[in-house]
C-alpha cells in the first residue's frame, strides 16, 4: 500500500498540499518530490521501504482488548535498534513481576532485519547497474544521517 501510494503523484499532491502549508518538513518533502516529477520522475526503479509501525492497546466495545496501528512511519527507522532493547526491558520486567494474563514477550530482531535489508538492497542495486559505469559495489556506501541533538539513536 505504501509503495502504491508513493507512486501516485496526483493523489500525493492533492492529499499533502494542505499539510505542507502548515508543516515545513512535509512541505519541503513535497517540494522535492514535485521537482523530481518535473524532471521526469524517479531516477531508478529500485526501492527499499523501511517502515516502522506503532501500535497501542485498544478497548473494544465488547470489553475485549485488541491492538490497533496508530502510526506507520516511513522516515525514521532508527527505532530498529531501540525496539530490540525495549523488548529485552519488557522481558526483564515480566520476569520480576509476571502479570496473570500476559504471555511471553517475543524476541525482537528488527536491527538484524534492518541490516539485512540494506545488504540485500545493495546487492540488488548492483545487479541492475550497467557494468559500463565502472562503479564497483565497494565504492558505494550506506549513509545514516543523525541530526545534532537527536534522541532516537
Amino acid at each position: 500500500l505504501v509503495e502504491a501510494i508513493s507512486q501516485d503523484s496526483t493523489w500525493l499532491g492533492e492529499t499533502l498540499d494542505t499539510v505542507g502549508k502548515y508543516d515545513p518538513f512535509t512541505g519541503r518533502l513535497l517540494e522535492l518530490y514535485r521537482r523530481q516529477q518535473e524532471r521526469g520522475g524517479e531516477a531508478q526503479k529500485l526501492h527499499l521501504g523501511m517502515h516502522r509501525s506503532d501500535y497501542m492497546l485498544h478497548h473494544e466495545k465488547d470489553g475485549t482488548m485488541g491492538i490497533q496501528q496508530v502510526e506507520l512511519n516511513t522516515i525514521a527507522s532508527s527505532f530498529a535498534g531501540l525496539s530490540t532493547e525495549v523488548s529485552e526491558l519488557h522481558k526483564y520486567m515480566l520476569s520480576r513481576n509476571p502479570p496473570p494474563v500476559l504471555g511471553s514477550i517475543p524476541s525482537n530482531s528488527s536491527v538484524t532485519g534492518l541490516a539485512h535489508a540494506l545488504t540485500v538492497a545493495h546487492e540488488a542495486y548492483f545487479k541492475i547497474r550497467p557494468a559500463a559505469e565502472g562503479i564497483e559495489s565497494c565504492d558505494v556506501k550506506v549513509l545514516f544521517v543523525v541530526q545534532p541533538g537527536e534522541r532516537n539513536r
